[in-house]
């Protein structure tokens, strides 16, 4: 039977051709995956190519595919497409061949390779320390290194180096490299990896048994029917949707006996990983149109992305199966359903509960203090009397108070509950804890098979209390993904306090990023240097091994005496990338504050005429348009073009949320969320990020000067 893939640069090569001619490249496309044999696909062998393997085929008058037909089997690969010149000057060095050692199809670039082994002679006249020196041949081909490259790497002393020849190594032998330069032994790389196979039964001449390797899919998409192929040609750059990493199919289709987490940093491809995983439980768990897998996360902005990149990945009556909301708007529906009806808490009604309350205050303690008090301890234990009060630990409380001062801060803590209570009024947490009351009351039974978290590290232990009752303890229950870096807002958990057991191989961590340039990751990073962060069970997590694929420019910093001359750099900054053809919905503007947005930003745009969009929760940004958001609002997003702008004393972190911390383990935690606000920012620009501010700069960027 013939086989029929595509590699992904294919597709980056579709939307880098003029679009009057991506017509005609889709419609070849689609004519060559019906039958690649078909008489009027005239296939041409090149001469001087290095890979005998090379035919090209022409569309239109000017412009060729790069086709592979090994002569081995019945297989087609659609590896390229350009102008005549470009593409056989592309082709030109290109080798596509079996590893021996893994069984995976790589592409190398023979023309590198002899400019690399001129270089390296030249260089390598000292007997000085080497990065692999102590990693055999026969270990370096393991990790997918083909032997022509054996001279460059033997000759590589810094990870900057393996960085500066990242492009021209297998995805799979660069994270192979990085991780033994990060100081992980031969046997964990190889765990990394993914890697189990016996290269004693490795045919290289065998395509079609390679096509089904882990590492040949992270590049080679096999190409089955025309749906499958006009789904990835409609969004050739959202490579997610087809191409995943093996240890991320791993995860995917991993079969557990229990509930499942997944670290990682930003950009690793978690939420990628938690939509596939989803399709694979409602194909495998769901026999019936009432089956559902429930995916939860904690923003309605972030649930209404997933929900559409779901519609693209999960086709038919199985997207059906999948419920994708918020833990709020799940336990508010809940309690509807049994007619318990109430108000939600917003910023009006909550400050007049607070003011109300506060009237019995006694102790000269400020508002902010009860506030905290009632959040950190009695939210958090979920406390209902004074007695409980008295005797719950005020672990990570910076302020001391005797069991005297316990008694009369409760009545204020009282009074703000009555206060809700009387207007019936109810605090998200409330929601989630009487929804979980009512399974239990009723003994309520869902049609969920399992359940999906993402941006677990935002979730509060009542969340997961509550999902505990919904889906009960048992094989591929849970599957958490998250990353305490990311944490913007106070909720801290761990997992086993809930009733969720994730220790042991059912805890798993990915760390290469597909979203950032390397330097862009570099410097989100340093944004966290010197903090610690936890791994939602109680134990510390380090982005050990963190590093991204891409390259590209560094981070422009730019600071300004007034922001008028903010304002017209950013102008400037907006009109050059769309003179380069940057489609505006690329470029996003990022404040700390909406207000920010609407009374500086907006009105820029406006008198230079760009349209724009603002990132609502409510509404799906669609149109065409220069996106605004605050920081909240972009996570879980992706730009090319991301701006930071007024990054200033005083807004970041803004001075109100400073002035309410009450002791200094209230205000370095309030400083560790900006900086993982920041940091989170920072991590959802693809390929330009530009931070900006003015008069005088906050002290987050002051700080990371002299940390970088």
């Amino acid at each position: 039977m013939t086989q029929v893939a595509i590699h992904k640069d294919f597709l980056k090569a579709i939307y880098n051709i003029p679009r009057s001619q991506q017509k005609k490249v889709m419609e070849f496309t689609e004519k060559f995956r019906r039958d690649p044999t078909q008489a009027s696909i005239n296939y041409e062998p090149i001469h001087d190519m290095k890979d005998s393997k090379v035919r090209t085929v022409r569309i239109g008058l000017d412009y060729r595919a790069i086709i592979i037909h090994p002569q081995k089997g019945d297989v087609y690969l659609l590896v390229w497409v350009d102008h005549h010149d470009e593409a056989m000057r592309w082709a030109k060095n290109k080798v596509f061949e079996i590893n021996e050692n893994t069984g995976a199809i790589q592409v190398l670039d023979i023309e590198y390779i002899n400019e690399r082994k001129v270089k390296d002679v030249g260089e390598n006249q000292d007997n000085g320390y080497y990065l692999f020196d102590k990693y055999s041949d026969k270990q370096l081909k393991k990790i997918g290194v083909p032997a022509l490259l054996f001279p460059s790497i033997r000759n590589l002393k810094t990870e900057h180096e393996i960085d500066e020849i990242s492009k021209h190594l297998p995805e799979e032998a660069y994270e192979g490299l990085l991780s033994l330069a990060a100081g992980f032994s031969f046997d964990q790389t190889m765990q990394e990896l993914e890697y189990a196979f016996d290269s004693h039964l490795i045919d290289t001449d065998d395509f079609e048994k390679a096509l089904e390797h882990p590492d040949t899919k992270r590049r080679f998409a096999t190409l089955s029917s025309t749906e499958e192929l006009m789904d990835i040609l409609d969004a050739p750059l959202e490579k997610w949707r087809v191409f995943l990493h093996p240890s991320q199919k791993k995860l995917v289709t991993g079969e557990y006996k229990g509930s499942t987490r997944v670290l990682g940093g930003a950009g690793t491809g978690k939420t990628v990983v938690a939509m596939h995983r989803a399709k694979f439980l409602a194909e495998k768990m769901c026999n019936n149109s009432s089956d559902k897998i429930l995916f939860l996360t904690f923003t309605s902005n972030l649930a209404k992305v997933i929900d559409n990149h779901l519609d693209s990945i999960v086709k038919g009556e199985t997207r059906n199966n999948i419920e994708v909301t918020t833990v709020h708007s799940w336990s508010k529906r809940l309690l509807n359903r049994y007619r318990i009806y109430f108000n939600t808490v917003n910023e009006d009604n909550i400050e007049m509960a607070w003011r109300e309350a506060y009237t019995s205050e006694e102790l000269g303690f400020d508002l902010s203090f009860y506030k905290e008090e009632w959040e950190e301890v009695v939210q958090q234990h979920g406390i209902n009397n004074v007695n409980d009060y008295l005797r719950i630990p005020r672990v990570g409380r910076g302020t001391r108070v005797s069991r005297l001062q316990r008694s009369q801060i409760w009545k204020v803590l009282e009074h703000y509950r009555n206060y809700l209570d009387q207007h019936q009024i109810k605090e998200w947490i409330d929601v989630v804890r009487d929804a979980r009351k009512v399974i239990e009351q009723t003994n309520s039974i869902f049609p969920y098979k399992a359940i999906i978290v993402d941006e677990a590290q935002d979730l509060h232990q009542e969340d997961y209390k509550l999902m505990r009752m919904i889906v009960p303890e048992g094989d591929n229950d849970l599957f958490i993904v998250g990353d305490a870096h990311q944490r913007i807002y106070k909720n801290k958990v761990v997992l086993s306090h809930c009733g969720i057991n994730i220790r042991g191989i059912r805890s798993k961590k990915l760390r290469i990023n597909y979203r950032t340039t390397e330097e862009i990751r570099r410097w989100a990073v340093s944004i966290l240097n010197g903090e610690e962060f936890d791994d939602l069970d109680g134990e510390l997590d380090n982005q050990n091994g963190y590093k991204s694929l891409l390259y590209g420019s560094v981070p422009e910093v730019r600071h300004f005496n007034s922001k008028e001359e903010e304002l017209n750099f950013i102008n400037d900054f907006i009109n050059t990338a769309i003179l380069e053809g940057v489609e505006l919905s690329n470029i996003c503007i990022v404040t700390r504050s909406k207000k920010l947005l609407q009374q500086v930003y907006e009105p820029m745009l406006k008198n230079d005429n760009i349209p724009f969009i603002y990132l609502n929760p409510n509404e799906n940004a669609y149109g065409e348009g220069i996106r605004l958001g605050t920081i909240h609002r972009v996570k879980g997003l992706e730009f090319s073009h991301l701006i930071i702008s007024s990054v200033n004393d005083g807004i970041v972190p803004p001075i109100s949320i400073l002035k309410r911390t009450n002791d200094e383990i209230s205000k370095n935690n309030t400083l560790l969320r900006e900086k993982s606000l920041l940091y989170v920012a920072a991590t959802r620009a693809r390929d330009y990020l530009l931070v900006t501010s003015y008069n005088k700069q906050s002290e987050l960027l002051v700080n990371l000067k002299k940390i970088i």
